[in-house]
């Protein structure tokens, strides 16, 4: 695990492959209270660490098991009270309730259940409490406020450091593959809103959830991640048009490329988010597509496409 010194108070934490462990990079902030945030490296280390540092506040971004496996073990190795999003507590508290909300009838459903119970061992958790909003953490030497950005899960939380003007962004999706919203709980528009509002708010500093630390052209890179939502819809609109099945469109990617080379139940999931988000762009397209929405965003001489 990489660890890297912010400022004073805030460490950044990256764990190794990340992606393949389902795993997440996130913070430890230190001040009158001591706060985890994001700190999902795996069972042992992440022990290790409450353990060792026995944090005040445990806080989850958002529901999604590379995000939120360790609030299960927050409890049995601190002290520490546990937060989650307002609005997803189901997600964690009920394994069934999850299954059906991120697989549902999907044909990968079956293989993902194990996967979800099996391999990653998921089996709930209840004791937490849940914030929003509102909620605020003054730790006199530095304070974190914490501003939804929900699309990529309904309840998906930043937290931000207004005096040093540090934005821990979470799973926004700033890497080469762009923003993912493969659960049918995802919304493409209030994705896109939130990018344009914690933009707005020019940050001088990106702290991601698995996309390490950014410090240079952070508006580009909020630009080029909204630019991805448009290109997607362009994208799929030109193949309706020239009368490609949805299930073409599928095989050709939305959000994965090259599916082909996946293995074992990979490939099965990759179709089936991928089919998620085609939907939902199908659901704003019915509405008059991103352009009536956000008039104006999108496509326009300052943006770079993401590779895929």
């Amino acid at each position: 695990m990489k660890h890297l010194r912010i400022t004073e108070h805030i460490e950044y934490l990256r764990p190794r492959n990340e992606i393949s462990r389902f795993l997440c990079s996130g913070m430890i902030v230190r001040g009158s209270g001591k706060v985890f945030f994001d700190t999902n490296f795996g069972e042992a280390k992440t022990k290790e660490l409450l353990l060792s540092e026995k944090p005040d506040f445990a806080l989850l971004s958002h529901y999604h098991l590379d995000h939120a496996l360790w609030g299960g073990f927050v409890r049995s190795a601190s002290d520490a009270e546990l937060f989650l999003p307002l609005g997803e507590g189901d997600y964690v508290a009920k394994p069934d309730f999850f299954l059906e909300r991120t697989s549902g009838q999907m044909p990968s459903a079956e293989l993902w259940k194990q996967f979800v119970l099996e391999h990653l061992k998921f089996k709930g958790f209840r004791e937490f409490r849940t914030y929003d909003g509102s909620f605020s953490l003054d730790l006199k030497k530095t304070k974190m406020v914490f501003i939804p950005a929900p699309g990529h899960s309904p309840g998906h939380m930043t937290a931000y450091f207004s005096e040093e003007n540090i934005l821990f962004t979470s799973d926004l999706g700033f890497g080469l593959f762009g923003p993912w919203y493969g659960f049918r709980d995802g919304d493409i528009c209030h994705y896109v809103e939130s990018l344009l509002n914690l933009k707005a708010m020019k940050p001088k500093l990106l702290l991601t959830g698995h996309d390490g630390v950014i410090c240079k052209d952070i508006e580009g890179i909020f630009d080029r991640c909204i630019e991805a939502f448009f290109l997607r819809e362009d994208m799929i609109r030109e193949g309706l048009e020239k009368g490609r099945s949805r299930d073409s469109i599928v095989e050709d990617g939305i959000y994965f490329k090259n599916k082909e080379k996946a293995k074992g139940p990979l490939k099965g999931f990759l179709v089936d988010w991928d089919t998620v988000m085609f939907d939902l762009h199908i659901g704003v397209l019915n509405e008059g597509g991103l352009d009536f929405f956000f008039p104006g965003t999108g496509r326009n001489s300052q943006f770079r496409p993401i590779k895929s």
